[in-house]
């Protein structure tokens, strides 16, 4: 008996998203748009060569010292908690310090492929940040940058994944300062900008990516 009505409830809820979708998309395309409702509408990954495989990533900037600041070590662990929850157990990373490391060791001359191999990774990602700012006027945050993002085959010692740079801002009209820390608009400012990143590795909802690009340029 429960399974009976179980399964009468289920088919009214079906029936009645049907009867809610009909009068705005027609009879075309129903059986798509049923499944853009239950399902929702995943963008893919635009770079699919990560997973099973042992990862290094290095996100690197123009500031001071070239290569990893505070901000930059924040970017690149909003990027691993991205892709753990992308790929859970598909995916081994290389930690953080140890491609800090290799990459300190090679700072002058930084061969990316020889990085890998050092940190016996198969792909190293590498993120370079330029023109990286927080600030719009003395009284107004308002996050900007440029970002490119490349993956290296180790074993093949090639490139094999390019994209940038592209420019980033957020919030599209700025914060005004005093409704926040500085710390704390940067943080925002780099959870967005690792949500753009991690789309290239990432299948992403494309309701989420509409609700985002309407905060960010």
């Amino acid at each position: 008996m429960n399974r009976r009505s179980n399964r009468l409830r289920r088919a009214m809820m079906f029936g009645a998203i049907t009867l809610a979708i009909l009068p705005a998309f027609g009879c075309v395309g129903i059986g798509a748009q049923l499944l853009y409702v239950l399902k929702g509408h995943k963008v893919p990954r635009e770079f699919d060569g990560l997973e099973d495989h042992r990862v290094a990533v290095l996100v690197i900037s123009d500031g001071q010292s070239y290569g990893p600041d505070y901000s930059m070590q924040v970017l690149t662990q909003l990027m691993h908690r991205h892709l753990q929850l992308e790929y859970k157990k598909h995916i081994e990373l290389v930690p953080q310090d140890d491609v800090y490391g290799a990459f300190d060791d090679r700072s002058r001359d930084p061969d990316y492929v020889a990085v890998g191999k050092s940190l016996q990774a198969d792909k190293v990602v590498v993120v370079e940040v330029t023109d990286y700012s927080l600030r719009e006027g003395a009284t107004l945050y308002q996050g900007n940058c440029y970002f490119k993002c490349a993956v290296y085959d180790v074993e093949e010692g090639r490139l094999e994944f390019s994209r940038g740079p592209n420019s980033f801002s957020y919030p599209t009209d700025g914060q005004p300062s005093i409704d926040t820390s500085e710390r704390d608009f940067e943080q925002m400012f780099l959870t967005e900008l690792s949500y753009r990143i991690a789309g290239f590795f990432c299948e992403h909802e494309i309701k989420e990516l509409y609700s985002r690009d309407a905060m960010a340029l």
